[in-house]
């Protein structure tokens, strides 16, 4: 009985998730069906043409198919307490690794959108940072490198003329108390 209820199959058409219950088609024992795919809460994903999935049919009734899509060919190999989000087309994934530590990855960007993004500890950047609009320091800000503003002046090592008794003088940069 339980060998009529659940298969093996291949996902034959991904479909589009634009309706309220997205559907797709599956291909099993020479068989083509609509299916609809099933993941946990709050969890969603269109899953590639020939992907593995495993179909169920609840009361036994082939019309009536849910299936679970899965990728084990194309998966992330993880350590025992590891848990990893993963898309196999692009190769981006989130990786959980089991000493507490979040590793993102991703092949073009990643994007935070909000209307307050905090970073609460200490933030290692490696690379550029594009500021547009303002910012605020509280503390100490220390650079090891040129601070050049749109003009190209460097202000750290750039000199100001002044005249305090009649003659020009150049001043040289803020030294460090």
């Amino acid at each position: 009985k339980i060998k009529s209820l659940i298969r093996l199959a291949i996902v034959t058409n991904p479909g589009v998730d634009q309706n309220n219950i997205p559907i797709h088609q599956v291909s099993y024992l020479g068989k083509v069906g609509n299916s609809v795919p099933w993941f946990p809460f709050g969890f969603s994903a269109v899953p590639d043409e020939n992907s593995l999935t495993v179909v169920v049919t609840p009361n036994g009734r082939p019309d009536d198919r849910i299936d679970f899509p899965a990728s084990p060919q194309r998966r992330v190999l993880v350590e025992t307490g590891e848990v990893v989000v993963y898309h196999p087309a692009t190769q981006s994934k989130i990786l959980f690794k089991s000493d507490g530590t979040i590793n993102i990855e991703s092949a073009i960007q990643v994007n935070v959108t909000a209307p307050l993004t905090q970073v609460n500890g200490n933030l290692d950047v490696t690379g550029s940072i594009g500021v547009t609009g303002s910012m605020d320091v509280d503390g100490a800000a220390t650079f090891g490198a040129a601070i050049t503003d749109s003009n190209g002046i460097d202000h750290v090592t750039h000199e100001h003329v002044y005249s305090g008794d009649g003659g020009n003088y150049d001043t040289s940069p803020p030294k460090a108390g």
